[in-house]
């Protein structure tokens, strides 16, 4: 893990936030993998062993155990029964629990399924409607503000989530179908796309739809978006 994180130029204490792994099970077949720090902590808290999920990982590498204990010289080196090949590894993200997962959708059928019947000035939606959208990546920023600011809090507020506001500072461009789209984004989730993502890029945005906004040039839709995906 410290080789890898030398390898992306990340701060090799990353690796400190992966020190815990879990043992998990696909298909009959076993997997220990690092989870990250929170995650391990959500894991711990809320699922029980045999519970089927979703996992999120990004991958590091590989290595031979068995090899790499050999290059071992020491004399009182203890016999090795691993076995000779590659032992992948890979680090959980996060976890969604199987029935709490976002739908693919249509950005288009997204609004047409939950828009109210008329919006005034502000509508803030506190149904958490839940929708995966397919969406390219333009590479722009900016601050979230005005109405837009307002829908934002508004909504964090009807969740019991005041506080978060200030982990939700900033919103994406996206080109969604054929039009662009405003997407308030989790600071983590900015920094994220910052860093790994190019503009052009497809990704999956897990988001919600937080509201609307009526404007001299018709309605703006603002939807909230805590974590992103390449498939």
């Amino acid at each position: 893990m410290l080789l890898w994180a030398q390898s992306r130029g990340i701060p090799t204490n990353t690796v400190d936030l992966l020190l815990e792994e879990f043992l998990f099970l696909e298909r009959g077949k076993e997997f220990w993998m690092p989870v990250q720090k929170g995650t391990a902590q959500a894991i711990a808290r809320d699922l029980k062993a045999g519970d089927e999920i979703v996992i999120y990982y990004f991958y590091l590498g590989g290595f031979n155990a068995k090899s790499l204990h050999a290059k071992h010289s020491s004399p009182n080196r203890v016999e090795n029964f691993e076995p000779d090949g590659i032992r992948w590894l890979f680090a959980v993200e996060r976890f969604e629990k199987l029935g709490s997962s976002f739908p693919l959708m249509l950005i288009g059928d997204v609004i047409e399924r939950n828009k109210p019947g008329d919006i005034k000035d502000i509508w803030v939606d506190s149904r958490q409607v839940k929708a995966k959208l397919k969406a390219t990546f333009t590479g722009k920023f900016r601050e979230v503000t005005g109405k837009r600011r307002d829908i934002r809090d508004s909504w964090l507020e009807k969740q019991g989530a005041g506080g978060a506001s200030r982990l939700m500072q900033n919103e994406g461009l996206f080109k969604v179908e054929d039009k662009e789209f405003w997407i308030v984004l989790r600071n983590q989730t900015r920094e994220h796309l910052t860093s790994y993502a190019k503009q052009g890029d497809v990704v999956f945005l897990n988001t919600i739809l937080a509201g609307a906004v009526k404007t001299s040039k018709g309605v703006e839709w603002v939807f909230i978006s805590g974590e992103y995906s390449t498939f």
